[in-house]
């Protein structure tokens, strides 16, 4: 798309709009392919004769970089190599409608060699390594069709995919994270298109809307910091937030929004409405899941989207034992399924990584299960906050944190006491039992309940006999809790702990065992240390209250 070059150049929105405006539209069912450089060459066919002048003039002063009607370079040269524009181009191309196409080695700021002739510059080998050939082939050098770049500023042992994997600094990253952040958002891929027309023409500014998503695109053009002023008073209200970040900047008002920007800087703004965020806060409403009542299939693309974006950061925050509902949450992933049995309507135990703005990620483990009919109505009066979400068109299908679930509570502890295994998508769910125990000990798999109570786990009790301690917060590595009482257990004779019973472990190739649950011998009790501690606090700010005059003098 040469005029985005151009408008780059000129530091002028109005080639883009301009022949964004004249652009027909596909039918429902086609899509654009949106690209920066048409293959392997920056064609100019389709631009005026002025125009055509006007490229060569800027950005092809030799004559060899000169092919038919294009130019016949990278990305990364024709940018005089600059990573703002770069990233501003290819933050441009990412947010316009249809499908962008990226050319290989523009992901990594490829350089070119256009003295081989024809359009040979742009297809050089693909930079893979500092190794011979770049990486790209073991062969003689003698025998490839084209030689690897060596041009200094683009030498293939400076710039090749294995120096920028191990930078998450570098091009190749960024772009990654762009991709990533693109798929979040249909709007990019399917919305309509619609341009705003701010006085600083050196700024340019759309929205992208699909549904209930509606986008901001921000892009300085200029090489110099830009303010720009923009109508956006049909969406007072509306909180914009910096999807990259996850950042909240000030509410928009009937007033022009006000945005300053940074030489070739852009901005992506989801925009949000800010009573709708405090609501769900103070009063959850259950979610409705757009998809069938099968666990299998909740975690394909369009459940998965839904899933991770809207109910499960929403379901999270109102569980006791999510520690950090201060932490602003960046981004929510489901990163394996273990199943706890081999029966086809089993729970699963799913583990979610959480990642923050202001602190490290965290995975915290969800036992999920789909019930129905008699389950469901009992946990949903029972348990209320224990319904993750609803199924639409089903007849009262609930998707339910599976601690709930009786049938789950009794497949756990069997998965211990028989030592099973099962496996999950990266890695296996194995059941460890103490030394000497005899499985047999443990009796009818039934009466069991959950420990109430305000805990960073969760807990259950069978046959007030065995006490089973699921883990929400996870961590790979070594489990204190597990070790000192394993040892303890097996190793001496110090009866003041509660005996070690069994656990279960998440193995993955080359990582430490992971720690799910532990079980252990019940001990007989009147009540938790949490609740006492409580208790001994409240008693003691009753003294000084009590004490008050006394504390004065």
């Amino acid at each position: 798309m040469p005029r985005m070059f151009m408008a780059l150049q000129m530091e002028d929105r109005f080639p883009i709009i301009d022949i964004m405006e004249q652009t027909p539209s596909v039918p429902e069912n086609c899509q654009w392919a949106m690209f920066l450089r048409n293959h392997d060459e920056l064609t100019l066919e389709m631009v005026t004769d002025e125009e055509r002048d006007y490229m060569y003039r800027v950005y092809a002063t030799d004559p060899h970089a000169r092919i038919n009607l294009g130019i016949r370079r990278r990305l990364a040269p024709l940018l005089a190599n600059s990573r703002r524009k770069i990233e501003l181009l290819d933050t441009l191309l990412f947010s316009m409608p249809g499908t962008p196409i990226v050319y290989y080695g523009d992901e990594i700021g490829m350089g070119d060699n256009f003295y081989l002739g024809d359009r040979n510059g742009c297809r050089t080998p693909m930079q893979w390594s500092p190794d011979r050939n770049a990486g790209f082939s073991r062969a003689n050098p003698q025998q490839l069709y084209l030689p690897v770049t060596i041009d200094p500023e683009y030498h293939y042992e400076a710039v090749n995919v294995e120096n920028q994997q191990k930078n998450l600094s570098s091009l190749l990253w960024w772009t990654r994270r762009v991709i990533a952040m693109r798929k979040n958002f249909k709007a990019f891929s399917r919305g309509s298109l619609e341009f705003l027309y701010p006085d600083n023409a050196k700024v340019l500014a759309f929205l992208r809307r699909w549904e209930n998503e509606t986008i901001v695109v921000v892009a300085n053009l200029s090489r110099f910091a830009q303010s720009v002023e923009l109508d956006l008073s049909r969406f007072a209200g509306c909180v914009p937030m910096e999807v990259f970040s996850r950042n909240l900047f000030r509410p928009i008002r009937k007033s022009r929004y006000v945005i300053t920007l940074g030489p070739h800087a852009y901005y992506w703004f989801a925009l949000q409405a800010p009573t709708e965020s405090r609501r769900a806060l103070k009063k959850r409403v259950v979610p409705t899941l757009k998809a069938p009542a099968q666990l299998e299939i909740l975690l394909h693309d369009g459940q998965r989207e839904q899933l991770e974006r809207e109910i499960l950061p929403t379901y999270i925050r109102n569980c006791r034992w999510f520690g950090s509902k201060a932490r602003t949450l960046r981004q929510l992933k489901v990163i394996e399924q273990l199943p706890v049995s081999a029966e086809t309507d089993a729970a699963q135990l799913w583990f979610i990584e959480i990642s923050y703005l202001d602190a490290p990620t965290e995975t915290y483990a969800i036992p999920v299960k789909i019930a129905s009919d008699a389950v469901a109505r009992s946990v949903s009066q029972s348990a209320p906050h224990a319904v993750i979400a609803r199924f639409a068109g089903s007849d009262g299908a609930v998707l339910l944190d599976a601690i709930w679930d009786e049938t789950f509570r009794s497949q756990l502890l069997e998965a211990i006491v028989r030592r099973q295994a099962m496996k999950a998508r990266s890695g296996e769910f194995v059941g460890i039992i103490a030394s000497g125990f005899d499985a047999d000990q443990t009796g009818a798999s039934g009466d069991s309940y959950v420990v109430s109570g305000e805990q960073s786990n969760s807990s259950i009790l069978f046959h007030n006999k065995f006490f089973l301690k699921l883990y929400r917060k996870i961590e790979d590595g070594l489990n204190p809790d597990v070790e000192i009482n394993r040892f303890l257990t097996e190793r001496t004779d110090f009866p003041n702990v509660p005996a070690f019973v069994g656990a279960i472990e998440y193995r993955r190739a080359k990582v430490e065992p992971t720690v799910v649950c532990l079980l252990q011998r019940a001990a007989p009790n009147e009540g938790d240390v949490w609740t006492r501690t409580v208790d001994a606090v409240g008693r003691y700010y009753d003294r000084v209250l009590e004490r008050k005059a006394d504390l004065q003098n």
